[in-house]
């Protein structure tokens, strides 16, 4: 069974988003939904949408992992790739970690930082420098 903290975190994601941003010049967009799994041991997140030109959906799970103490997120794009988060949860508002995966046949290790903007919205940053320059806002 997952813990009150994890549980907090976690449910901070459910429901359904908006996701905008960009990677490097290539604009991506869609929607995001997100849902307790049955017996709620983790999230189960489907989301739909464009990078540049490219029609996209896919498909993940966002658990807690018990030995690392971090959120593990892993999910799988058609016509992108994978990509596995692992996120250590550094404040009420912020988690940090890093990506690793696949993205149109490029692999891909890089930081990555949410930040909590409200009950409504939640910044996502990604910069394969280590460094938090590109955001992607995520919001309802």
């Amino acid at each position: 069974k997952l813990s009150k903290e994890a549980m907090k975190e976690l449910g901070y994601l459910v429901g359904t988003w908006k996701v905008e941003g960009r990677s490097g010049d290539t604009p991506y967009k869609g929607t995001q939904t997100v849902k307790w799994s049955r017996g709620k041991h983790c999230l189960v997140i489907n989301w739909k949408g464009s990078v540049g030109d490219v029609q996209v959906h896919g498909s993940g799970v966002i658990g807690w992992d018990t030995l690392e103490e971090q959120i593990l997120d892993v999910a799988f794009i058609a016509n992108v790739g994978h990509r596995t988060m692992r996120w250590t949860v550094e404040t009420g508002t912020v988690w940090e970690g890093e990506m690793v995966g696949s993205a149109f046949g490029d692999d891909v290790k890089t930081a990555i930082r949410l930040e909590k903007k409200g009950p409504e919205s939640y910044l996502v940053t990604i910069n394969a420098a280590g460094e938090f320059p590109e955001p992607l806002e995520t919001g309802i």
